[in-house]
Parts: C-alpha cells; sequence; structure tokens
C-alpha cells in the first residue's frame, strides 16, 4: 500500500513537472515560410521564442503557446496573433496555417 502511494505520487509530480517529454519544440529550428523566405525560431521550452526571417526580424522576441497540435504564436512584429497546426516529424517541424488565413506557414529543420 505505502509503494503504491509513493508510485501515484511520483506520477503526479512527474506529469505536473513536465517528466520524459518537455517541449517538443524546445530548440532552434530553421527553414523557409511558404513563400520560401528564410526564417529561423528558436523556442526555450517555457513558452518563449525568437523569431529570425533574415530581413526585417533578427532574434526579435514573442511567446507560444501549445494545445495538442495547435500553437498560437504572438510577436509584435506581427499584426495579430497567429495560429498553426503543427507537427514534428523526425527533425522536420511543419507549421500550417489555417487555410482562411493569409499569413505563411513554415517547413523547418532542428538544428
Amino acid at each position: 500500500m505505502k509503494r503504491t502511494i509513493i508510485m501515484s505520487f511520483a506520477l503526479i509530480f512527474c506529469l505536473l513537472a513536465g517528466c520524459g517529454g518537455g517541449d517538443t519544440l524546445k530548440g532552434t529550428w530553421k527553414g523557409a515560410d511558404s513563400s520560401a523566405q528564410e526564417a529561423a525560431f528558436a523556442f526555450n521550452g517555457k513558452g518563449g521564442l525568437t523569431f529570425t526571417d533574415g530581413i526585417f526580424f533578427d532574434k526579435a522576441p514573442g511567446t507560444y503557446t501549445i494545445t495538442g497540435n495547435t500553437m498560437v504564436i504572438t510577436f509584435d512584429g506581427w499584426d495579430s496573433v497567429r495560429s498553426y497546426t503543427f507537427a514534428v516529424e523526425g527533425n522536420t517541424l511543419t507549421m500550417t496555417a489555417p487555410e482562411d488565413e493569409d499569413y505563411a506557414g513554415f517547413a523547418l529543420t532542428r538544428q
């Protein structure tokens, strides 16, 4: 009984602390947007990011949240909050913009 209680607390702690999984996006990802413009995101694993596009922005700060396979990015350099459906397969991150929006998606590789 005592062992079951200890294991239950360990499991709860691990779930709350993010043991094992962590943020799938944590790290630096480089590639291009859907119009072939160079782009890079550095996700800190705690909801913060920097964005570089090679033209206007160089390590500009922003924030992100993840719910399921949806990522929402807030970045002062963009005119609005942007939502993406995302998928990570191996070292590839694909961020797809909703069809009814006019902003670009991204195809990126983990660095």
